[in-house]
């Protein structure tokens, strides 16, 4: 009995700790750095705090467009390894991304 409330509490500093937010994806490394590259390139992907939220998904459907990629609005390898390209051809920032003001 003693050994059950151990590990679902246990279980339960892990979580509070080092698990997902309770709201909105999960923390990760890896959309973190994508939402880096979509900000340098002008998607307004929203903070880069590695939550794949609603922001960061319209941001990676926009990039996906631009890049003639299927626009799943999620992060695949190959939509990884073209954010990862250092190219020129690159779209700055489209008219349709870009900041009004």
């Amino acid at each position: 009995m003693k050994r059950r409330y151990m590990v679902i509490t246990i279980a339960c500093i892990i979580g509070f700790l080092g698990g997902a937010p309770a709201f909105g994806g999960s923390h990760d490394q890896r959309t973190r750095k994508a939402q880096d590259r979509l900000q340098q390139l002008g998607y307004q992907p929203g903070p880069a705090d590695g939550v794949m939220g609603q922001k960061t998904k319209n941001a990676v459907k926009k990039f996906q467009r631009d890049q003639g990629l299927p626009e799943t609005g999620s992060l695949d390898d190959k939509t990884f390894q073209e954010l990862k390209k250092n190219r020129s051809d690159t779209p700055q920032q489209s008219d349709r991304n870009r900041k009004k003001y």
